[in-house]
């Protein structure tokens, strides 16, 4: 997060990982975390920092009103202050088709003078379960069964590269949030290492630019896209099987297995479905929203996403596009899996009846 004032700028969320779960470890409670790639997983701690601004405007106190970063909307809902920027910072180029066909328009360029040819640009691509590296989508397909996943089918992931793409249209904050704020866009991303700022430009913010038609408030967003030129000597070798995050606010770090999508001792994370369910929970029915068609408050996780109506229509316009631009089909998990309540007292036993 970067205030305009340079001083004030502050690290809210941070991570470390380069794995996602293994299939037979996906969770029908919430209770995992299906991809703990380092840019997902620091998007999800922005998240519980976004919450913890937002609960301050649960307080009886003008005082905490005004540290919080979002205003309250006189027609419902929230904000961000002026004064509030946010920036992503990647060691590495993301996943996918940013980081795969960087190296291979760089040397088409320098060995012809031109770019690679534009049908290899763009595709989608899912993560390999429990290992590294993308491959390009083969199904028009776009939901896994559960039943599937847990006989031995590959759990499919998306590419860190779409899922930044989709933050540029749909904002990082996501459906839940989206009944109290309005869509946050990142105002950079600065990659640690590049090796065609052209090519990741398109990749993460311009594939859908001519394509998608959005209603406000959600919009192509154009983030500044910076790379820092490294010579430092990268350490070849496997990967670690753990993913770190931290959020400000936070005193000590988490330490998860990404094959488990757990804690080494079985324990959920802070970061997983529920606990940012339950977070939102607490907030709906005492905060503003933003124009909500909710009769009381939802009881299933699914059922909160699917109420934020503009979100998901912005959605479903996304989607509509990147088949239209013929770069894919976006591939969904098993629905099972957002079929759970949130963690609240009295409602422990009633959890049990969701459970596939």
């Amino acid at each position: 997060m970067l205030s305009l004032n340079m001083k004030e700028a502050q690290v809210v969320a941070l991570s470390t990982g380069t794995k996602c779960i293994n299939g037979e470890y996906i969770s029908n409670q919430g209770l995992t975390l299906n991809d703990c790639h380092a840019e997902i997983v620091a998007r999800r701690s922005f998240l519980r920092f976004l919450y913890s601004q937002l609960e301050l405007h649960l307080s009886k106190q003008p005082d905490d009103w005004e540290r919080s970063i979002f205003a309250r909307q006189k027609e419902g809902g929230y904000k961000l202050k002026d004064s509030i920027l946010f920036h992503l910072y990647i060691s590495t180029p993301p996943c996918g088709d940013a980081r795969l066909n960087s190296h291979r328009e760089a040397r088409a360029e320098l060995l012809h003078s031109r770019p690679l040819n534009r049908k290899v640009r763009g595709h989608l691509r899912t993560k390999i379960e429990s290992g590294e590296g993308t491959i390009p989508i083969r199904t028009c397909h776009s939901i896994q069964t559960w039943d599937g996943v847990l006989q031995g089918e590959h759990l499919l992931t998306m590419s860190c590269t779409d899922k930044i793409n989709r933050w540029n249209i749909l904002g990082a904050q996501g459906s839940l949030l989206s009944h109290f704020i309005e869509p946050i866009y990142l105002q950079s991303i600065v990659l640690g290492s590049t090796h065609h700022v052209g090519h990741i430009s398109r990749a993460l913010c311009q594939r859908l630019e001519d394509v998608v038609q959005l209603l406000p408030p959600y919009r192509c967003n154009q983030p500044l896209l910076s790379g820092i030129s490294s010579t430092g000597f990268r350490q070849q070798g496997k990967s670690p099987s753990f993913s770190v995050n931290w959020t400000l606010g936070d005193s000590d770090l988490e330490v998860i297995n990404a094959t488990t999508g757990k804690g080494d001792l079985g324990s959920s994370s802070r970061l997983c479905k529920r606990a940012l369910y339950t977070q939102w929970a607490k907030l709906y029915g005492k905060l503003s929203t933003r124009g909500s068609n909710l009769q009381g408050a939802p009881s299933m996780y699914c059922e909160a996403k699917l109420a934020a109506e503009p979100y998901q229509a912005a959605k479903r316009q996304l989607f509509k596009a990147l088949r239209k631009a013929d770069l894919g089909t976006w591939v969904k998990k098993p629905p099972e899996q957002d079929q759970f309540l949130p963690t609240a007292e009295g409602q422990q036993t009633k959890a049990l009846a969701c459970d596939f």
